[in-house]
């Protein structure tokens, strides 16, 4: 039953948002045998108590240097993306440095952003390049920190209690 909306998913690799629930969330005890952590839907979680946060991704070290939300995202040159009515783009903006010996790309694939109330959402891979194009596949050299995006599009009000970024390492709440 959980392989359908995985596969679900990766199929539609090209959306710019995706929910994946199965009939609203699951029960706690159901999350806690799945590995995922559990958190009271009545835990208020403000996106800016993820400023500072960190975590490694291989041999990134990923630091939130702010987190916060706006309708619009643009690279402040013309291009932009705007959030349909009701939405907006949740924004992790990151210092992303390579701690090993040589470059790597970062890669933001599989990163997903879990709320309060037990919904998944798959970063918006579109909305980031729009934001950071001019670097988002470049190899990062051993040492360089670059500062990098992660968002998400979802229905305002939205609380994150938690992101795995690509798809490996929990970035919390400090």
């Amino acid at each position: 039953m959980l392989a359908i909306p995985a596969a679900a998913l990766v199929a539609a690799g090209a959306c710019t948002a995706a929910v994946v629930t199965l009939g609203g969330p699951p029960a706690p005890d159901v999350r806690s045998a799945l590995g995922e952590p559990v958190s009271a839907a009545s835990e208020s979680v403000p996106l800016s108590s993820f400023n500072g946060s960190s975590t490694s991704v291989g041999t990134f070290r990923v630091v939130v240097e702010v987190a916060y939300t706006d309708a619009t995202v643009t690279d402040g040159m013309g291009t932009h993306a705007t959030a349909p009515s009701g939405m907006t783009y949740y924004i992790y903006r990151l210092n992303v440095t390579n701690e090993g010996s040589s470059p790597v790309i970062f890669d933001s694939n599989g990163t997903r952003g879990h709320t309060t109330d037990g919904e998944t959402y798959a970063n918006d891979v579109e909305a980031e390049v729009t934001v950071a194009w001019d670097y988002f596949w470049d190899e990062i050299n051993p040492g360089v920190t670059v500062t990098t995006h992660l968002m998400f599009l979802a229905p305002e009000g939205t609380e994150f209690d938690h992101v795995l970024v690509s798809g490996q390492s929990d970035l919390r709440p400090s």
